[in-house]
């Protein structure tokens, strides 16, 4: 098995735990949006020294541009996507990111050229009935994909379809290591700027601290795993990093069984649908990656 492949996976699992927990976070602990973001960037912080120990550490001055376009983009479509998680549960969020691969396909084919052959389509369409599924609510009705809110999340993965693209271009100038500690120091110079509009206290108990500490530190692991996934295979590790929304999935039924409160619940019915649909939209999105 291909070493890329199970750093994608391993990004996958990292990326699910992550949700789960900012989910719990978002839902329990914090209920500033920007508050989170902030707080979440912030805590990016110890791990400068950790990545500096761990590699040489260079300033970027040939890959600036890229590193500095893909920081931007990713800072802007996680603040969609994080204003999005306070409104809807995290089983339906998660499975639509793999809409990130229906935006990569049209920006590599507007940005850097790319033709694909029509077989491309049918895939696409099969990710946008995944999604259909994904969005059906205890009415049997997928309600979510014509609420503003979800109009906002898209434009989230938009962004965040757009970061993949210069994350490409950056690791031609970087290693994996590099690129997460400038591109951190970037993500936390642009979190400053929102602290005079954050109107909640950011000093935050020990608990909260803890439980943001713990989802940072899974989303740390998960970009440590994907970024070096891209390094060998861009193509094929974005859908296999996709794998975590089925995990995301099968994690929040086996919560709702047990506590219900905690995290979300939903009747069996809607999940056997949301599952059919994460399904569906994953092995599209493979198929989209080998084309």
């Amino acid at each position: 098995m291909p070493i890329y492949v199970l750093f994608a996976l391993a990004a996958a699992l990292c990326f699910s735990l992550n949700a789960i927990t900012s989910k719990l976070v978002s839902k329990h602990m914090i209920k500033s949006t920007l508050a989170f973001v902030v707080l979440s960037h912030f805590l990016n912080l110890p791990y400068l020294p950790v990545l500096a120990g761990i590699s040489k550490i260079r300033f970027p001055f040939a890959g600036l541009m890229p590193l500095f376009l893909f920081s931007a983009t990713f800072f802007i479509g996680g603040l969609f996507i994080v204003a999005v998680l306070y409104r809807y549960d995290i089983s339906i969020l998660h499975p639509f990111f793999h809409f990130q691969t229906i935006f990569s396909v049209g920006l590599a084919y507007l940005v850097l050229g790319e033709r694909y052959p029509l077989s491309i389509y049918f895939w696409i369409i099969l990710i946008i009935i995944g999604g259909v599924l994904v969005g059906t609510n205890d009415n049997l009705k997928p309600n979510i994909l014509f609420s503003k809110n979800f109009l906002l999340f898209i434009t989230g993965i938009f962004f965040l379809a757009c970061s993949d693209i210069f994350v490409k271009q950056t690791l031609a100038y970087m290693d994996v290591y590099n690129l997460k500690f400038w591109s951190s120091i970037i993500l936390i110079i642009l979190a400053a700027f929102l602290l005079p509009f954050v109107k909640e206290n950011l000093f935050i108990g020990r608990d909260k601290f803890t439980a943001l500490f713990i989802a940072g530190f899974f989303g740390f692991l998960g970009t440590i795993f994907l970024f070096s996934a891209f390094s060998y295979n861009i193509t094929i590790t974005q859908p296999l990093a996709m794998f975590g929304s089925l995990l995301t999935l099968l994690i929040s039924i086996a919560v709702s069984q047990v506590k219900p409160e905690f995290l979300e619940h939903y009747s069996a019915k809607v999940y056997m649908i949301r599952l059919i649909g994460v399904v569906l939209m994953l092995i599209s999105a493979i198929m989209v990656s080998r084309a």
